[in-house]
C-alpha cells in the first residue's frame, strides 16, 4: 500500500511539473512575442530569429541573429539618424533592452499564473 501512495505521489508531481513547463513554454511565447514587437528592424532578420525553447527544465527565450547580443545591449547613438539601407532611421521602429523590457512587463502575469498552476 505505502508503494502505492508514494507512486501516486510521483505521478501527481510529474503532472504539476508538466503543467508549470507547460505554462512557462506558454508565457515564454508571450514574453518573446512582446521582444519580436519591441526588436528593431532593418531587414527583419533579427525579430525572424526569435525562440522560445524548453532545454531541460528551463524556459529559454532569446533570438538567433548572431547580432542579437550586441543590439539588445546598445546605447542608441545614433537615434533619428537615416539608416544606410534607407529604410527610415535608426531606434525608430524598436528600443535596446527589447528582450529584458518584455519579461520585466509580463513578469508580474507570470507570478499570477505560476501562483495558480493547477493539475
Amino acid at each position: 500500500m505505502s508503494d502505492d501512495i508514494a507512486r501516486n505521489i510521483e505521478a501527481v508531481g510529474e503532472e504539476y511539473k508538466q503543467a508549470l513547463l507547460n505554462m512557462l513554454l506558454e508565457m515564454g511565447g508571450a514574453v518573446e512575442g512582446r521582444a519580436v514587437s519591441y526588436a528593431p528592424a532593418d531587414t527583419g532578420n533579427l525579430r525572424g530569429g526569435s525562440f522560445t525553447m524548453l532545454v531541460d527544465d528551463t524556459v529559454v527565450v532569446g533570438f538567433t541573429a548572431e547580432y542579437a547580443p550586441h543590439v539588445h545591449d546598445m546605447i542608441p547613438k545614433n537615434a533619428g539618424k537615416k539608416r544606410p539601407s534607407g529604410k527610415g532611421a535608426f531606434w525608430d521602429n524598436g528600443r535596446p533592452q527589447f528582450l529584458d523590457d518584455a519579461l520585466e512587463e509580463l513578469d508580474p502575469a507570470i507570478i499570477e499564473r505560476l501562483a495558480n498552476v493547477k493539475v
